[in-house]
């Protein structure tokens, strides 16, 4: 199988989670997460692992918007190396969750869970598999959404109330700062590819170069919990 297939199946995998975690009655909807996202997981397991084993690689137009370009996704050997590791974090993830989510029935929405964790895996690998800057943008954006959905599950309790706010602003905060250092590394061309943005790199005085990489630098921190962005992971976790 090759890997445009593969991520077809993942996806379809992802959205009949979410489908059927909707029509079952809501005791079931662990059973069919872990159900759905194991497969999902194990789908692009494979796939990240014929990207990485066999430096198969792909590239793909989903959408053209216009005056603004192409919706891209692309893998190469780096990207899959990603895809694979999210695969190998979310299959025991979406194992364990059928008996854990089981303490929250009656107290909380198990649809709603569902539903906010298949569309966070689909989030995040089509994220690391994005070839443009408005596909990584948007993908970037939908998982922190998801991200502040799923911290704040359990709305009754204040500190994760707060916990999911606290991370929702610094994450927008980090999702602003990306966008004007991507704006700055787009050049005169505007390309907003990530193969225009290599090129224009090269012609980047040090100054602005600086600014770029101050701005992403902030903006990746926050999300991956670098010092001193991550004031916000310890109440999230």
């Amino acid at each position: 199988m090759n890997i445009p297939i593969l991520l077809e199946l993942f996806l379809l995998s992802c959205a009949a989670g979410i489908l059927l975690a909707m029509a079952v009655p809501e005791r079931y909807a662990p059973a069919v997460l872990a159900w759905t996202a194991s497969i999902s997981s194990a789908v692009i397991l494979i796939a990240g692992g014929i990207g990485l084993f066999t430096n198969q690689s792909f590239h793909a137009e989903l959408w053209r918007i216009s005056s603004l370009g192409t919706l891209d996704i692309s893998m190469d050997r780096l990207s899959a190396l990603f895809v694979f590791m999210a695969g190998l974090i979310f299959l025991p993830v979406s194992v364990f969750s059928a008996r854990y989510m089981q303490r929250y029935s009656g107290r909380y929405s198990l649809r709603s869970f569902s539903v906010f964790y298949h569309l966070l895996f689909a989030a995040v690998v089509l994220l690391l598999i994005a070839a443009d800057v408005l596909s990584f943008l948007l993908s970037w954006e939908v998982m922190s959404i998801l991200c502040y959905l799923l911290t704040n599950y359990e709305h009754e309790k204040p500190d994760n109330t707060y916990a999911g706010f606290l991370m929702l602003v610094m994450g927008e905060a980090g999702f602003i700062s990306l966008v004007f250092g991507f704006l700055l590394l787009t050049g005169p061309s505007g390309g907003l590819d990530f193969a225009s943005l290599r090129l224009n790199a090269g012609a980047i005085g040090g100054a602005t170069r600086w600014v770029i990489f101050l701005l992403t630098f902030f903006g990746f921190s926050v999300k991956a919990g670098l010092v001193p962005a991550n004031t916000w992971l310890p109440r999230a976790h």
